[in-house]
């Protein structure tokens, strides 16, 4: 825990710094590292931060004491540096070479204390967030969230491990977990081979990739975490910007996104850039405080997914697909870049596989598009029973059979 301790010194103090920030993880590449590396046009790396629980019996060369740490800065206006870069969070580049973000003060703390506040944080929670701190995720949903509502936030060490995970819940008696989709796929598995008391979780979140109704469905029958939220946004705005609410209807905690934080802003485009009616597809467009200031040295990516509107309003295009109801929950229904075409019909692959993972054999599924055709009149026959014929799979394949890998492939933050 040394390094992640060292990290959130790091973060902690940097806006009031001279210096902005940028996250490397364990599970990068060299090649990864080089580019980020390269791209911000690092000026300092800190290889390794290390903490003692006392003081060493003799003087160390070129360590930082703590208590100098506390006492060595100075007074600055907290209006002068709200706008000021705090740090350079890249995108997990599912969609290319992963971008820049340049996140503000005023992004990340204020983003972070509405996530905290939708899950009701106090001194009194033990917070327990999954994902490696040098991603977005844990970094403001975690650390911020619990860092400005005084609650005390727990990290894995450099993997995720679900039985380690479990253990420390139950030994730690956390009350709230956060983790990707994924992460709560392996921990529902788990608990079905081992079961254990966590009883204390009261609530969560989970974020960072679409989640299916089916999965928060058994996270409530199978792990009783009826407070689990869920929460939606990009990187670009730092990085949540809808969240569903304890508050909210039970059908809405299940399936929708919720709705956009105090000083946001959302609305659905065509490809064309015009609003389309409440409940019609479209690209989900956000505005508010949590907007990225840009992409670093990227002016024609950050002009291509950034605008202002007539009224000098500044929107960011998500490149998400999805829609608004009547009362302002979001729902997404997958990446435009994703949509399949078949027939004339533009196909959403989370639809498809969410109505796979209602199937008891199915735990995980991916939909892709392909040419072929075999068929698999089982699985088929049920995709058929909710959806029109045009959504049926036309190729089913097995992981682990036939020469197909025993796992579907995910980049290091976890997702597809």
């Amino acid at each position: 825990m040394a390094i992640q301790l060292g990290y959130l010194l790091v973060i902690a103090t940097n806006c009031k710094a001279l210096f902005i920030a940028s996250s490397i993880g364990p599970i990068d590449t060299d090649a990864h590292i080089y580019y980020i590396t390269t791209k911000v046009e690092v000026g300092a790396c800190l290889e390794q931060l290390i903490t003692f629980d006392r003081s060493p019996s003799q003087e160390l060369f070129n360590c930082y004491k703590y208590e100098d740490f506390l006492t060595g800065g100075t007074n600055r206006s907290i209006s002068d540096l709200k706008f000021k870069l705090a740090e350079t969070q890249f995108t997990s580049g599912t969609t290319g070479l992963p971008k820049a973000c340049m996140l503000t003060q005023k992004n990340l703390l204020n983003d972070g204390r509405y996530v905290g506040q939708a899950m009701r944080l106090t001194q009194e929670d033990i917070a327990y967030c999954l994902p490696l701190l040098c991603h977005c995720f844990s970094l403001v949903m975690g650390f911020l969230a619990s860092f400005t509502h005084g609650s005390a936030i727990m990290f894995p060490l450099n993997k995720f491990n679900a039985r380690e995970t479990l253990d420390a819940v139950e030994s730690e008696k956390a009350t709230a977990l956060l983790g990707i989709p994924t992460i709560f796929v392996s921990e529902l598995q788990q608990m079905e081979s081992q079961p254990q008391n966590i009883t204390t979780v009261r609530t969560g979140l989970v974020a960072g990739s679409p989640v299916l109704p089916s999965l928060m469905d058994e996270l409530r029958a199978k792990i009783n975490i009826n407070g689990m939220l869920i929460a939606y946004g990009i990187t670009e705005t730092s990085p949540i910007t809808f969240i569903t609410s304890l508050d909210n209807p039970e059908d809405r905690m299940l399936t929708s996104l919720g709705r956009v934080l105090p000083h946001t802003a959302a609305k659905i485009v065509d490809t064309k850039g015009n609003m389309v009616p409440v409940g019609e597809r479209g690209e989900i467009c956000t505005s508010g405080f949590a907007l990225q200031k840009g992409y670093y040295r990227d002016e024609g990516k950050t002009q291509g997914a950034m605008w202002r509107d007539e009224n000098g309003v500044l929107w960011m295009h998500t490149g998400d697909e999805g829609y608004l109801d009547e009362e302002g929950y979001g729902f997404i229904t997958g990446r435009i870049k994703d949509l399949i075409i078949r027939g004339g019909e533009n196909l959403s692959p989370s639809e498809i596989e969410n109505q796979l993972l209602r199937h008891p054999t199915i735990r995980e599924a991916c939909v892709v598009a392909v040419k072929d055709k075999v068929h698999n009149i089982e699985i088929m026959d049920w995709v058929l029973n909710d959806l029109s014929p045009v959504k049926v799979p036309a190729f089913i394949f097995w992981l682990g059979h036939q020469g197909v890998d025993a796992e579907l492939p995910k980049i290091g933050s976890g997702k597809y």
